[in-house]
């Protein structure tokens, strides 16, 4: 029933569209795509869509704690306005805040990402709000599959009981 995709350890079931992983379509893993010794670029996403969602999936002091124990992560920050933790909470942090994350290797948002928004060739992390096959983020998923984007959809990462992993609020 369940399909394993490694990055720690990924358990998504086998129902959820392919194209929310095309890399574990292909290779059965992201193991490629996370190799011991490779810089790994974390970028932390401003929220795009109306009304802005002021949650967030990494906290500055989650962070902290990760470039703290980490030798191959940097994290970065898009600036914003909007959610519950200010960019200067993420530099006294000691997280870059910048506009642009074109450099980041793995995205992470909450809601939906704006289709304008969308950076072609990367891996992104957020609710996509398509496994149901939602008629309102079908132009997303199409947006994620024409980009080539590797989409992990918060929503398909379960426990082996069937349990939701993430779930903000």
């Amino acid at each position: 029933k369940y399909q394993i995709i490694k990055v720690t350890t990924f358990i998504m079931p086998k129902d959820c569209p392919k194209s929310i992983c095309p890399a574990a379509r292909d290779t059965g893993n992201l193991q490629e795509y996370y190799k011991p010794g490779y810089m790994k670029k974390i970028g932390l996403i401003r929220e795009g869509k109306v009304p802005a969602d002021n949650r967030v999936a990494l906290t500055p002091a989650q962070c902290k704690w990760i470039l703290k124990n980490s030798t191959d992560i940097q994290i970065v920050v898009q600036n914003s306005p909007d959610r519950c933790f200010s960019d200067r909470e993420y530099l006294s942090a000691g997280v870059e805040v910048k506009d642009d994350l074109t450099d980041c290797d793995l995205l992470f948002g909450i809601k939906e990402v704006p289709v304008h928004q969308l950076i072609p060739g990367k891996t992104y992390l957020f609710f996509s709000h398509t496994k149901k096959k939602q008629p309102h983020n079908q132009p997303l998923l199409k947006a994620v599959i024409e980009k080539d984007i590797t989409l992990i959809d918060y929503e398909c990462l379960e426990h082996e009981d069937g349990q939701r992993i993430i779930g903000f609020g």
